[in-house]
């Protein structure tokens, strides 16, 4: 068993129940070198104080405090930096809250290791057991991110219902086998809910692209992969159970829900763009 230390960021707004029982379920780890580390993301609610009077005194679980919604990408790199340069952490998993990991989770992925991986992503399965989509999987990322981009813009000009098309966006790369659980795996895939950053990745960037506040993480995450000239991988472990969109419902309420994700879809494409155009070099001098 590897004897490395693994980083588990856990990234809090609001959903502190669910951080909780997620917290919980990494505690019981089979691999023994696990530091989790919670990012309690400007909640400004009660979920710093609850969060740490729940682990209060446990070595192994390190709570760090945003007065201010970061967004996604840039409390997860919080988490990130943390737990790399001050827990010396090599391999770090970025989890979402309302996920739920059985004991043997870190060991499975740090078995799945191999040179050039700079991804990992575990199987994950819904409320009602059935394995989860994942949010790209795709042959040819600068493909993928035209057909994206080119989806949106059709959207918007035909006024279609834009959950609808939030719901569909990935089903021409995503694709379960018939009768079975085993995920067509192409070249880029990646589990957005749950998924291990490797060493490897870590070789040429210290954290996600941080320009996002909310969507659009997953491609920007896999066009570092490409244009480091890396791999993902799809890994067949045992479930991690995905409750989904808890913290994101948490974040954006549910009457402003569907106008709040259209302006942060199309937000984070503007501000995703730019790194489609940077060179490797420019990437990682700008964001690193």
């Amino acid at each position: 068993m590897g004897k490395d230390k693994v980083g588990v960021i856990i990234l809090n707004y609001r959903a502190f129940k669910e951080t909780i029982e997620c917290v919980e379920s990494f505690k019981k780890q089979s691999y023994p070198h696990v530091e989790i580390v919670v990012v309690e993301n400007g909640s400004q609610n009660e979920s710093a104080k609850l969060l740490q009077n729940a682990f209060k005194g446990e070595q192994n679980i390190h709570i760090i405090i945003s007065n201010v919604n970061l967004g996604f990408a840039k409390g997860n790199n919080l988490g990130i930096q943390y737990a790399r340069k001050e827990l010396g952490c090599k391999d770090v998993v970025v989890i979402n809250s309302d996920t739920v990991v059985q004991p043997t989770i870190i060991e499975e992925l740090v078995s799945a290791k191999e040179k050039n991986v700079a991804l990992l992503s575990p199987t994950v399965i819904n409320l009602n057991g059935q394995l989860q989509q994942p949010s790209e999987n795709a042959e040819n990322m600068p493909r993928e991110i035209v057909r994206v981009c080119k989806n949106i813009f059709v959207t918007s000009i035909m006024n279609s219902k834009f959950l609808a098309f939030l719901k569909r966006k990935n089903n021409r790369s995503s694709v379960i086998c018939a009768n079975s659980n085993k995920l067509k795996v192409k070249a880029f895939y990646l589990q957005g809910c749950s998924y291990m950053l490797t060493e490897e990745f870590f070789k040429h960037y210290t954290g996600l692209y941080p320009e996002t506040f909310l969507y659009w993480e997953e491609l920007n995450l896999l066009w570092y992969v490409y244009k480091a000239g890396l791999k993902t991988k799809y890994v067949s472990t045992s479930p991690v159970l995905h409750k989904v969109a808890v913290s994101t419902d948490e974040l954006l309420g549910f009457e402003a829900r569907r106008k709040k994700k259209e302006k942060l879809v199309y937000g984070g494409m503007r501000k995703s763009i730019p790194l489609y155009f940077m060179s490797y070099a420019k990437i990682r001098d700008k964001y690193n």
